[in-house]
């Protein structure tokens, strides 16, 4: 999976969202197991997870700042990149086949 409790821990306790690309899969399963044992509260992390809508929105919402943490394609953070400068750096999970 690749995201460690060190990774979403930016300060002191925040909220934090993190963006699927499409409905929940296997892939996240590790995520939402962790919000589901109480792990990231432990850790004084407020996730909420919310559905995607496609890579490429996902990848837009990212770099527009309307969640922290992402989950989709590769292809589609380098795609949303070519199109011009980010406003912030991509937190991104590449996602195996």
């Amino acid at each position: 999976m690749g995201l460690g409790l060190s990774f979403f821990a930016l300060g002191s306790a925040a909220d934090r969202l993190l963006e699927t690309n499409w409905l929940p899969e296997g892939g996240a399963a590790p995520v939402f197991h962790a919000l589901e044992k109480g792990w990231f509260k432990a850790e004084g992390i407020n996730l909420r997870i919310v559905r995607g809508y496609g890579s490429n929105k996902t990848a837009s919402d990212l770099d527009a700042g309307k969640a922290n943490f992402a989950y989709g394609d590769t292809s589609a953070i380098i795609l949303t990149r070519t199109k011009g400068p980010g406003r912030r750096k991509s937190s991104w999970r590449r996602k195996r086949k």
